[in-house]
């Protein structure tokens, strides 16, 4: 996210917002899986090929992407970083976004924004205890959500024959519990969100581990159980993510919550 403090009166000030899209993003995960678990189970042969097409296919869409606005402000194209910044403020219903944005906000935002960035590390998260405290449970959140999640993907071949149905249903689950996430997120909120279904996910794994490999449908219940509890727990995670760590320690923070559980998990 572009943390220049001018520019952030042009959007949308809910934090509802800023969650529902996160959440669409996160749901293209599983709209993916779906979407290759169905392709894999429809098609045997030729199946890399297959899969392969569908890569070309949005390489071509590209070209209508809207270049980042961050981007070419720091490679010292402000001009048309400006107008970037101005279209999607007018997209937002902000009218008079031509007034507020021009070149010298957008310069001492860009000196501030450079200065706070010089002045912090990756020791910042460590300084003070309250920051300490926060970095250690986020950690602790990512990697407790992260090692389940990927254990239960990479061994569906234990809970049923037909590994690409599994994906599509995984799919579908994944996508249903991020949007039904956001609703808890805006209703009970953000801390008891995630510890619900943390701990519903280690529930449902605990219990899959006592369940004999003869009761195939019973536990392929609980691990749908553990797998939309996962997604749950993800999306909620990077919702608060984002409202618990500054905007100056965020892009350094994000490198070791996400590095670290996926390389255990590996």
């Amino acid at each position: 996210s572009l943390s220049l403090e001018p520019v952030r009166p042009l959007l949308p000030p809910s934090s509802f917002t800023e969650a529902l899209v996160l959440t669409l993003i996160f749901c293209a995960f599983g709209a993916g899986q779906m979407t290759l678990g169905g392709l894999a189970f429809v098609v045997r042969e030729w199946l890399q090929l297959v899969l392969s097409v569908p890569f070309f296919v949005f390489f071509l869409s590209s070209r209508w992407l809207v270049e980042s606005a961050r981007w070419l402000i720091i490679t010292n194209k402000q001009d048309q970083g400006l107008k970037k910044l101005r279209r999607v403020a007018h997209i937002n219903g902000m009218k008079n976004a031509g007034e507020a944005l021009n070149m010298e906000v957008l310069r001492s935002s860009m000196q501030e924004e450079l200065e706070a960035a010089e002045k912090t590390s990756g020791f910042d998260l460590f300084r003070t205890p309250n920051m300490r405290k926060r970095t250690l449970l986020l950690f602790f959140a990512r990697f407790a959500n992260t090692i389940p999640f990927y254990g239960l993907l990479v061994n569906l071949q234990h809970f049923g024959s037909n590994i690409f149905l599994l994906q599509v249903i995984f799919g579908a689950l994944i996508v249903s519990a991020r949007c039904l996430s956001l609703w808890t997120l805006n209703r009970i909120g953000r801390r008891l969100t995630q510890t619900f279904n943390t701990f519903l996910l280690g529930l449902s794994i605990l219990a899959n581990t006592f369940v004999p490999p003869e009761m195939q449908a019973l536990r392929v219940t609980l691990a749908c159980v553990g797998m939309s509890s996962s997604a749950a727990v993800s999306s909620s995670f990077s919702i608060h993510f984002v409202e618990l760590i500054p905007t100056v320690l965020r892009y350094k923070s994000l490198w070791m919550l996400h590095q670290g559980p996926h390389r255990t998990s590996r």
